[in-house]
């Protein structure tokens, strides 16, 4: 077997290293050296919550109705409809349209279809939810009533 090569400066090193461990020269060092500590800091900045209110339109039986299907994104305190001929102010609103997601058929006799004339006419639909932040609104443009005001179809 051969004996291992001597290596200049061992038998210092570890009699330095003894005698730092008998003496407890390099305890507070040791632990500073395996110390570990940090800090975080994360910002967080509060958005407003803003909730939405959503229409879609499908026609119904022989274009003699369409439904409406309103969604929103909270249960709103209160939810209208109403509806103005193209180029003219909102008539009447209907209001206690019920829960947060709902449908509704409109006819060309629905009370506030009626509010927009008669015959042939283009009219838009907005829904208006109340909620405890801001309102939220919805349109739905170009609902045709066609036939003498007797069809209504989703354009």
């Amino acid at each position: 077997m051969n004996k291992p090569a001597r290596l200049p400066g061992t038998a210092l090193a570890i009699g330095a290293f003894c005698l730092t461990l008998l003496l407890g020269l390099g305890t507070a060092s040791a632990f500073g050296l395996w110390q570990q500590s940090s800090d975080a800091t994360i910002a967080v900045k509060a958005g407003t919550w803003v909730p939405t209110v959503s229409i879609s339109c499908a026609n119904g039986h022989s274009q003699g109705s369409v439904v409406l299907t309103i969604t929103t994104s909270e249960a709103p305190q209160s939810l209208t409809i109403n509806a103005k001929k193209n180029g003219s102010s909102y008539g009447p609103a209907e209001t206690d349209l019920g829960a947060a997601s709902t449908t509704v058929t409109v006819t060309p006799l629905t009370p506030y279809i009626v509010t927009t004339g008669t015959g042939n006419r283009t009219v838009t639909i907005r829904v208006t939810g109340g909620f405890a932040t801001p309102t939220a609104t919805a349109e739905w443009p170009n609902i045709r009533i066609f036939s003498a005001g007797s069809r209504i179809a989703c354009s």
